[in-house]
């Protein structure tokens, strides 16, 4: 029969024989599973009575009342349904019970039709809640294990919801941040006007559709982030919130810029091999007429400087060439566990021709760290030359340069920070933001090409460099004790 309820496991507790019997005889005959007991305390230690799905208790019981049971019932049994079997004359009593958490009664004598409408009702009820809790869980098990950051935010832009995902994003539990303002929380404080208003806009309804931003990490670090947002609505259609969905998209603009720079340099090598190849003659040309002139001045001093003066010219000249191919070329690393802080020392020892006339140092001040790297030393000894050089020529006498070598706590994995520091003016803030940019440079001579390369070489290795507040010019460098298998060779 289509109607009938599903069956079920149902308790009675009536000390009535008559009545218990009649209500055995119609549970039973829909297939329902009946267990029966005589007065309260046989129900309660009955084992039964826990995996029932309906109680039927009568209103009054030889050792107490329904209402009394009532709280013991749920206890014991806490997913059942209680429905409470009294005459009419104890109707208000019935009433009472209902208030306790009974869900309906019954009036003697039973009619089955009756009984089965409530059963009926129940065993829907039922359903529902179960295919209600099975979407719950299926939401919630789809939340905690998506590999995208799940957000929600009431309509104040406080935080309601904040799955593990984001946790692992932004290093915060999601204990943490509960109702703290999103905005203030997790986002750069330069993003947050604006930000703010594509959530009002979320807020009034429109959608938002891969918005991207950038998350701010616990350790101060950036994540950029596509967000999909729209509003969630309560039952009677108000605006309670909005419900974000963001992929982390970081790797993947790295990527792209890194085949945006990629195709750059590509087309820079490829400009500078045919430029050098069309230039090598005329400088050969030209070098071996400086020889032969200067051979013919050595008894005009005046005209020879002049012949020294192009011969140098020239001599910086085949040097750009060089720089900007050597920028363009890929880099592949050749590591190797080498003492990064003896490295820097050889390096200063290199430039003693640029410095021994100066009154000019170069001091490691702390190394609370292990400073053997597997890295590429030429690589890393160009990185060093080339901050060294910067800061012997930005420095007026004496020159303080000094060196901090220490863990790096807030990277994913174990990493060396290198600090270099020199007493110079330091770098002005356009010079901090563009420091790494090709062909960027605040000298009267050079391509700008330096800083770029050592970010280029460092970043091969997997780490980066970036520029310090100083006093005076600070580089940072941030080098992984391990590196990525996939970073042995880069383009």
């Amino acid at each position: 029969m289509s109607n009938a309820p599903a069956p079920l496991q149902v308790f009675i507790i009536e000390d009535d024989l008559d009545t218990c019997s009649n209500l055995c005889d119609i549970l039973e005959l829909d297939d329902n599973r009946v267990f029966t007991a005589r007065s309260g305390q046989a129900a309660i230690d009955s084992p039964e009575l826990a995996l029932s799905a309906v109680i039927l208790v009568d209103r009054k019981l030889p050792d107490t009342s329904a209402e009394e049971l009532i709280p013991q019932l749920q206890k014991k049994a806490p997913g059942a349904d209680v429905l409470i079997v009294t005459g009419h004359a104890d109707f208000d009593s019935a009433v009472a019970a209902l208030r306790r958490g009974a869900v309906d009664y019954l009036i003697k004598p039973i009619d089955p039709d009756v009984l089965r409408l409530s059963l009926r009702r129940i065993a829907r009820h039922r359903e529902a809640e179960s295919q209600l809790r099975e979407e719950r869980e299926f939401a919630r098990n789809v939340i905690e294990t998506a590999q995208a950051a799940v957000l929600v935010l009431d309509t104040a832009g406080r935080i309601v919801r904040f799955n593990p995902f984001l946790e692992s994003l932004t290093g915060y539990s999601f204990a943490e941040v509960k109702e703290r303002d999103w905005f203030e929380t997790c986002l750069p404080e330069s993003d947050r006007v604006h930000i703010r208003q594509v959530f009002q806009d979320a807020v009034a309804g429109q959608t938002i559709k891969g918005h991207v931003n950038a998350v701010l990490t616990r350790e101060g670090r950036e994540r950029s982030v596509a967000w999909w947002a729209t509003t969630q609505k309560d039952s009677q259609g108000m605006t309670v919130g909005v419900l974000a969905i963001g992929h982390d998209v970081t790797e993947l603009e790295e990527a792209q810029r890194r085949a945006v720079q990629s195709e750059r340099l590509a087309a820079i090598g490829k400009a500078m091999t045919g430029l050098i190849h069309e230039s090598r003659n005329a400088l050969q040309r030209s070098q071996a007429g400086l020889e032969m002139l200067a051979r013919r001045l050595v008894d005009n001093p005046e005209l020879l400087d002049l012949t020294q003066r192009i011969q140098k010219a020239q001599d910086d000249l085949h040097q750009l060439y060089e720089e900007v191919r050597e920028y363009a070329a890929p880099i592949r690393l050749r590591r190797q566990e080498s003492n990064l802080a003896k490295l820097l020392h050889d390096v200063w020892d290199e430039l003693a021709t640029q410095h021994q006339s100066r009154s000019a140092s170069l001091r490691i001040r702390t190394i609370s760290a292990d400073t053997v790297l597997p890295i590429d030393r030429f690589g890393i000894r160009q990185v060093f030359r080339n901050i060294l050089e910067n800061s012997l020529a930005a420095c007026a006498d004496p020159v303080e340069i000094v060196a901090d070598f220490a863990a790096a706590m807030k990277e994913p994995t174990p990493s060396l920070r290198i600090t270099i520091q020199d007493n110079g003016p330091g770098l002005t803030p356009e010079a901090r933001e563009r420091i790494f940019e090709e062909f960027y440079t605040t000298k009267t001579r050079g391509t700008g090409l330096g800083m770029a390369i050592c970010q280029r070489v460092v970043e091969a290795h997997g780490g980066r460099i970036q520029a310090g507040e100083g006093p005076g010019a600070e580089l940072i460098i941030t080098l992984p004790h391990v590196y990525p298998v996939h970073q042995e060779v880069s383009a």
